[in-house]
């Protein structure tokens, strides 16, 4: 209630409609008590060790041990020497569930090798490709992107960043700052692949499961809110922002492309549900031509979504989620009459071909495998990951022409089986094999 009144009192002024001085003061504040939580945390771990028993070491592999039930360096010079090894200490911490934290060494020595590099470590190629490769971790990776938020480390990485941390949104639906915002819209994503949320997010544990590079909305939902509060529209300087970070990163040029185009587009399909009449064909089609594709369609629902969910909790409800629900199997059927190209799909075939060669170059898949991959059709490179790929690759290696492949691959993490069925086709083939199943 007073938030306006002390702003004024200590002297922020509004910058403009996207910056107000209550946006400014609050943003201060918000900073200041992150570091004094950091602080403060760092401090109580320090007494938890000194005070009480002494903590069983291990070692965890050649970079990082085990004190209890925290984390720490081997070598206090590793995170200076070697900053990729500051995305890799929390990456390591993925790998074994059981460490809840750092030690007070390891917060004093992460937050020196921040304060050491400075911005050079933002422009570190080690340290970017440590953080794709993270990404690349999927769901489980929005913990670590937490951890690393609270001790400061994706500010350190993405400078664009910085600006939003601590940053408030002073309307009627943000409850959040924007980097909270973000953070819980990241782990809405996370839910997706956990078919406990479909209650929640209907149908979204299916559409992820189908999403042939998770990492890329979880890159566009890191980046969506990015430029908030600099003035103008935020989706398209956004966009900018979105496209420089991914080049750096070193992603090719159509996936630069789509996470560049969900966080310029990442209201749209909100605005279409929910401000449009989407039973009128017209709208439909409206919407799909803007989409483009499938692919296009299935990452911009899931991030839409997490994004309102991520907003208020007051805002989502399962009015809305059947609003963007239905809007997406209608613009699936839209796309699916073929209205529209695929964009970008030459470029996304050659990559994926390259992706399934390489995993099954690292699997020694004999050469019967190499050859069946060549066999396969383009879209099979447009619709499945590279590991269903070499999957399907397997099945039919070495099959004669008219042999009938029926081959079952269990994937526990996606709480299902993939069925793959490979026959002469003939009038009536799918009708079989639904009667038979």
């Amino acid at each position: 209630d007073y938030q306006r009144t002390l702003a004024t009192q200590l002297g922020f002024e509004d910058e403009h409609a996207d910056n107000l001085g209550v946006e400014r003061f609050m943003q201060a504040y918000y900073r200041a008590a992150t570091i004094v939580e950091r602080l403060g945390a760092q401090f109580v771990e320090r007494c938890t060790e000194l005070l009480g028993p002494d903590a069983a070491v291990r070692e965890l592999d050649a970079d990082f041990l085990a004190r209890g039930q925290r984390i720490e360096p081997r070598a206090g010079t590793l995170l200076v020497q070697r900053p990729a090894a500051v995305i890799a200490l929390f990456a390591a911490q993925l790998d074994h569930p059981e460490l809840h934290g750092l030690t007070a060494q390891a917060m004093r020595l992460l937050q020196q090798a921040l304060a050491s590099h400075g911005e050079a470590f933002a422009e570190d190629a080690a340290v970017r490709d440590a953080f794709l490769a993270l990404l690349r971790r999927g769901a489980p990776a929005v913990e670590a992107l937490a951890r690393m938020n609270r001790h400061g480390v994706l500010a350190a990485l993405l400078p664009a960043f910085r600006r939003i941390v601590g940053r408030m949104q002073y309307d009627l639906f943000h409850v959040y700052t924007v980097d909270e915002h973000t953070l819980r819209v990241l782990r809405n994503v996370a839910s997706f692949a956990d078919a406990g949320a479909r209650e929640r997010f209907p149908e979204a544990d299916h559409v992820y499961a189908e999403l042939p590079q998770p990492e890329l909305l979880l890159l566009a939902a890191l980046l969506h809110d990015i430029a908030k509060g600099r003035g103008g529209d935020h989706s398209e300087l956004g966009e900018v922002e979105a496209r420089q970070f991914c080049l750096q990163l070193g992603l090719p040029g159509h996936d630069v492309e789509l996470v560049a185009w969900l966080v310029r587009h990442h209201l749209l399909m909100s605005v279409t549900a929910q401000r449009q009449d989407i039973t009128d064909p017209q709208v439909v089609h409206r919407f799909a031509s803007a989409v483009g594709d499938r692919t296009r369609l299935d990452y911009l629902y899931l991030l839409t979504m997490a994004d309102i969910a991520g907003t208020n909790p007051r805002l989502w409800n399962g009015w809305k989620a059947r609003l963007l629900a239905d809007l997406h199997v209608a613009a699936r059927y839209v796309l699916r009459a073929g209205l529209q190209q695929p964009q970008h799909a030459g470029e996304r075939i050659a990559a994926k071909r390259e992706r399934a060669l390489a995993l099954a170059r690292e699997q020694t898949q004999p050469s019967a495998v190499i050859v069946a991959l060549d066999d396969l059709p383009d879209d099979a490179f447009l619709r499945f990951r590279a590991e269903q790929i070499l999957f399907q690759a397997r099945a039919i290696a070495g099959r004669a022409e008219h042999d009938v492949v029926v081959a079952i691959d269990s994937a526990p993490a996606r709480g299902s089986s993939d069925l793959f069925v490979c026959a002469p086709d003939r009038d009536g083939l799918f009708a079989t094999i639904m009667v038979t199943l």
